[in-house]
């Protein structure tokens, strides 16, 4: 979605106004607790599960690959309500023309 912000909003993180592409994905999970939201972005391993593989750092290479390219995040969860994350990415200032 096309975004524009007039004003800075207050969310996970600072994001200034400006002109934004949104991108939004939503769960219907057990949420996060208030506690783990603030950490969400941090890059700490997890203990493995059997059968289960995967660092932990999934979630904090999509917080450097979002703030390299510019933009930003934004987490809305209630614990029991599911998650949501919003990726906030400027607008480019010239439309890009594709050849086949």
């Amino acid at each position: 979605t096309n975004l524009t912000l007039h004003s800075q909003i207050h969310a996970y993180e600072e994001i200034p106004a400006g002109s934004y592409v949104l991108i939004s994905v939503k769960d219907e999970g057990t949420g996060l607790p208030s506690e783990n939201k603030k950490r969400i972005f941090d890059a700490i391993l997890h203990q493995q599960k059997m059968g289960m593989s995967g660092s932990g750092l999934g979630l904090a290479v999509v917080y450097g690959v979002i703030h390299d390219h510019s933009g930003f995040l934004d987490v809305v969860s209630d614990d029991g309500k599911g998650a949501e994350f919003r990726l906030y990415l400027q607008q480019a200032e010239h439309q890009a023309i594709i050849h086949d």
